[in-house]
């Protein structure tokens, strides 16, 4: 007996279990679904990886020798290996074996510049700007794991911040000795041996000769801002040296914002006529100073 599909287009027979199915229209014949063991398509065989979950025979082989699962597939391997967590690179002030370049890359004589406008002529015979440095960087490294690396700036105001603290620590210090107090604290300069802050820091973070260095290129910022009027050396300083805002500077100086600007320009100027002058006698210093 046959099945009234639509009128018009006749009965067809009714097909027997096994044969392949009809196709709604043309008379055209689907082919009969065959039975796959490969699972659901995870989108691995057609990119040429090979998709094979369970190998035919498998599961019936591992049921009779008592396997509770089956080998990992090529999918399951290929999914594990993207999902597999990253390593992230260290932080440059967390690794010791770039420790070093990036102190290089701080210019440590700027440091010693505004380091060095802190104290007073009298407290600069009894503090040295590169003990202050050396302990600074002893500090930063002992405390490394307290700063969250943003970038190179962030970093170098967080050594300032530093720097400063020792500077008001030695200075009370002193005060005290020269108040009666005998106790007085170590400096490293003074230390021997294995306790010189080379032997505490990671390798080329600091050495005699790039001490040296730096006091020399030091000297010669320090003498082109010496030679700068006193409004202008000041905001100069502020944001060349130590990197602060504009608006910080002037706002630190009780000068309006655009008075700040325009002191700035003029004294950017005459730094820049002054400091070629000083390289042109001969100084030594580097062409790519501040």
């Amino acid at each position: 007996m046959g099945i009234v599909l639509r009128k018009g287009l006749g009965t067809l027979p009714r097909q027997k279990p096994g044969h392949d199915r009809v196709a709604p229209r043309g008379g055209q014949r689907w082919p009969a679904q065959k039975a796959s063991n490969s699972g659901p398509d995870c989108g691995a065989e057609r990119n040429g990886i090979g998709c094979s979950p369970m190998v035919p025979g498998q599961a019936t082989g591992d049921r009779a020798r008592g396997s509770a699962t089956p080998p990992p597939s090529k999918c399951d391997t290929l999914v594990d290996r993207r999902m597999a967590p990253t390593r992230e690179p260290q932080a440059p002030h967390l690794d010791p074996t770039r420790w070093g370049e990036l102190v290089d890359s701080i210019d440590a004589a700027t440091i010693f510049v505004v380091v060095s406008s802190w104290l007073s002529a009298r407290a600069r015979a009894d503090i040295s700007v590169e003990d202050i440095w050396q302990e600074t960087l002893w500090m930063a490294w002992r405390d490394r794991h307290q700063h969250e690396w943003v970038n190179l700036s962030r970093y170098r105001a967080w050594l300032l911040g530093i720097a400063k603290n020792r500077v008001h620590d030695m200075l009370r210090a002193f005060g005290r000795k020269k108040r009666g107090g005998t106790s007085q604290t170590a400096r490293f300069s003074d230390l021997g041996g294995p306790e010189t802050v080379g032997g505490m820091l990671p390798p080329r973070s600091t050495t005699p000769s790039r001490v040296a260095s730096h006091l020399e290129r030091a000297r010669v910022f320090e003498r082109t801002l010496a030679s700068l009027e006193p409004p202008l050396r000041e905001i100069v300083r502020l944001r060349l040296f130590e990197e602060i805002p504009t608006e910080a500077a002037a706002t630190q100086l009780g000068i309006p914002l655009s008075t700040a600007k325009h002191r700035l320009v003029r004294g950017m100027q005459a730094y820049r006529e002054e400091l070629r002058r000083q390289l042109g006698e001969g100084t030594g210093a580097p062409a790519d100073a501040p």
